[in-house]
């Protein structure tokens, strides 16, 4: 079960209420952490559980521990163990992310299991606000209710009305201190206060998860402060702080001292909070209260954090999964060089890597290896250096060496003969391939150099690339050369068969995801009835469950293809859903609605996802209009599909289908909607803004865009990454000169 609410809504108060009164007797665990709960799951959980997950965002981060939780409760779910409840609270930006189709890294490393568990959950939203007639309802004589009813119906603010659970949590008296609404209250945060404030909101908003260092927090908050003061932030951060953090400090959890009246004081902005590093050294940090932190998500989305915030966080080493957080933000905003420094002191060599140096070390490798496609010659300089003692490193050189060499650059060419020399297995099958694409295009030189190298001895495992590449050139010119047709007899002489050299590849059609009638299924969805007939047909002849049902009548086949179905045949399931588009697709409301339905069910059955955008891109004007069902479903495996059609239909001129793609929270959507507004914003203004907005909300595939638009506006200038205000940096590539 996930109760889904906004920060102070109610949401982790009604899940308590909840299980108390439904499940009074039943044992509780409540981890603290994404390592805690991995644990706990390994440990194995009794029957009669609830596994509560307050936070959930925290509990379940695509990051090992995280994964490792995801996987061990799917696994839980499906075992007979008796019964166990999961109960979570989330927050509905988190919802959306954690439903989101991870990245190709994190597919890797196993992320794919967080969405999955997701589709098992309830979800129950609660409201922000409570209704009129909730209000008209309301029998209470604690003067602290009625007070805080009276408030928020009484507020002009047109988000604060009837949010009566912020006022009673103390979120909206803490808001208004910060950005007041009318009058300013006598506790009005000070511009110093408020510069810490915007300083930590920009932290958390960029990755930094709860709780901030306090050195994070010098070193970024000067960069907010307005206007601007030129005494050193000693004069006035400590004054800031203790104005930030007043009401939390007359509580204290060790001494058992509680003293302060949130109800009449306000609650604490930060809530100092001492925590270790992992050499067991103390670190003052602070917590952000979640209520300020979304609203500065909202209110703050599409501006730069201050360079203030980078430049402080490249500072120091972070842990693990704290740097794999902010370069990943950093990179989603064109900061490549910030990336890279958050990254380097987590690389390690090869044989030195634990499974979370490999994963940041080849989070490295990979990031240097896409600044070498700018063209940042610094990443090539470093990339060298990392080369001497990782596989990855060397890889990612040779195929941007390769590239150059091909374009007729000698020092990549010196540089690729080097490394082959130096026994680089990689490094000499690139060069082999660029000799064989040489000695093909007549360059006898090439030809010549490739016999050479072919003289070699082969490696230790056997292996030798100028020898496979010499008798596939020799092969292909023997059918029409004889001088090629004697050397390949003289080579069979001295190396033996040659097939052991010669590793022809081979192409495998794994076929259609969903048959080989796709071709007839489209004729069929756009009202052709011979199509209809023809399909019908191949169903019942060739579905592998209606195999003993050849030259039964149809009626008969799709009754036991509908039986095979509902007992969870994944082939009956996308024949079923195509049987329904077919006849959704002449008119059948019905079998539309059926359809639907089945998309709804999720990964289940994603043949009826499959099926309803097929409705959508073949049919769009008999007023078959699925976009709702489809902006619901299509957060995981189909929402690429659904946001290539959008964009399609909004390249054409259909703002309509624009705001719909806008309307994806996905990374596909965002990829998508960037990659439009990239080939726009060559002319037009409004497209770059609209862009730049994205690039500061770190949204999938927006800073790639936005160089790429940078680019056609710039040239002849090489446009290597962006600055902290999505501003171009040029450059130019190591081979310009």
């Amino acid at each position: 079960m996930l109760v889904v609410g906004t920060s102070c809504s109610g949401k982790t108060r009604t899940l308590y209420e909840a299980v108390t009164a439904v499940l009074p007797d039943w044992a509780v665990i409540a981890p603290r952490s994404d390592s805690r709960l991995a644990q706990a799951l390994l440990d194995g959980i009794p029957a009669h559980t609830v596994i509560w997950l307050d936070e959930l965002q925290d509990r379940l981060p695509a990051a090992p521990f995280g994964i490792t939780a995801a996987k061990a409760i799917n696994d839980l779910l499906d075992a007979d163990v008796g019964p166990i409840v999961v109960a979570g609270t989330l927050w509905p930006r988190y919802l959306s992310a954690m439903r989101a189709r991870p990245d190709p890294d994190q597919t890797r490393a196993g992320a794919g299991a967080i969405p999955d568990l997701l589709t098992h959950a309830t979800v129950i939203t609660v409201p922000e606000n409570f209704t009129d007639n909730d209000l008209d309802h309301v029998a209470t004589t604690d003067p602290r209710l009625q007070l805080a009813i009276h408030t928020a119906t009484h507020t002009e603010h047109p988000k604060h009305g009837r949010k009566i659970t912020q006022v009673l949590a103390g979120g909206t008296r803490l808001l208004n201190r910060l950005y007041p609404e009318g009058p300013p209250p006598v506790d009005e945060f000070s511009p110093a206060a408020r510069a810490v404030l915007h300083a930590a909101g920009d932290l958390r908003r960029v990755g930094h998860p709860n709780p901030l260092p306090r050195w994070a927090i010098d070193g970024a908050a000067p960069g907010y402060l307005t206007p601007p003061d030129h005494r050193p932030p000693d004069h006035w951060l400590p004054a800031a702080l203790a104005e930030v953090t007043q009401a939390a400090r007359h509580d204290d959890t060790l001494t058992g001292d509680h003293s302060h009246d949130h109800h009449t004081h306000g609650i604490p902005a930060l809530t100092p909070h001492w925590t270790a590093t992992p050499t067991g050294d103390p670190f003052e940090a602070y917590d952000l209260h979640d209520y300020l932190l979304e609203d500065h998500l909202a209110r703050h989305r599409r501006t730069p954090a201050s360079p203030h915030v980078w430049a402080t966080l490249t500072t120091e080493a972070h842990p693990p999964e704290v740097a794999r957080v902010l370069a990943r933000s950093a990179k989603s905003r064109g900061l490549f060089q910030i990336t890279t420094a958050l990254l380097l002191p987590h690389w390690r060599p090869d044989q030195q890597r634990s499974d979370d140096d490999d994963h940041l070390s080849g989070f490295l490798e990979q990031h240097l290896e896409d600044r070498l496609a700018h063209g940042d010659d610094a990443a090539v300089v470093l990339l060298r250096q990392l080369a001497e003692g990782s596989a990855t490193a060397r890889c990612a050189l040779t195929n941007y060496l390769g590239r150059h060499a091909a374009t007729g650059c000698e020092s990549a060419w010196f540089e690729l003969r080097q490394r082959a020399r130096a026994g680089e297995t990689r490094a000499l099958e690139e060069l082999c391939d660029l000799l064989l694409s040489r000695a093909e295009g007549g360059v006898r030189e090439a030809l010549d150099e490739l016999r050479a190298w072919a003289e070699e001895p082969p490696s230790i495992e056997g292996v030798s690339a100028p020898r496979r590449h010499l008798v596939e050139l020799l092969s292909g010119r023997s059918m029409w050369d004889s001088r090629a047709e004697l050397e390949l007899t003289t080579l069979h002489d001295r190396w033996g068969s040659l097939d052991y050299w010669f590793n022809e590849d081979f192409l495998y059609d794994e076929g259609e995801v969903f048959g080989r009638d796709d071709g007839l299924a489209e004729r069929a969805l756009i009202g052709d009835s011979r199509a209809f007939e023809e399909l019908e047909d191949a169903d019942r002849g060739q579905v592998g469950v209606l195999q003993e049902l050849a030259g039964a009548d149809v009626a008969a086949a799709r009754a036991e293809i509908e039986r095979r179905a509902s007992e969870g045949d994944g082939r009956a399931r996308a024949v079923t859903a195509k049987w329904l588009a077919i006849r959704a697709g002449v008119g059948d409301g019905n079998a539309l609605e059926a359809l639907r339905q089945r998309a709804k069910d999720g990964d289940d059955d994603p043949a009826a996802t499959y099926w309803l955008l097929r409705l959508l891109e073949l049919d769009p004007e008999r007023g078959i209009d699925a976009h709702q069902d489809l902006s619901e479903i299509t957060s995981g495996h189909w929402e690429r599909e659904y946001a290539s059609f959008l964009a399609k239909g909004a390249r054409e001129g259909d703002e309509h289908l624009m705001e719909r793609l806008r309307a994806l929270t996905g990374p596909d959507g965002s990829q998508a909607l960037a990659d439009l507004l990239a080939d726009r914003a060559e002319a037009d203004d409004s497209s770059l803004a609209e862009l730049i907005g994205m690039v500061h909300q770190g949204l999938a595939g927006s800073a790639e865009a936005l160089i790429r638009a940078y680019q056609r506006r710039n040239r002849p200038n090489f446009v290597i990454a962006l600055d902290p205000h999505a501003n171009p940096i040029l450059g130019k590539s190591e081979w310009q000169g």
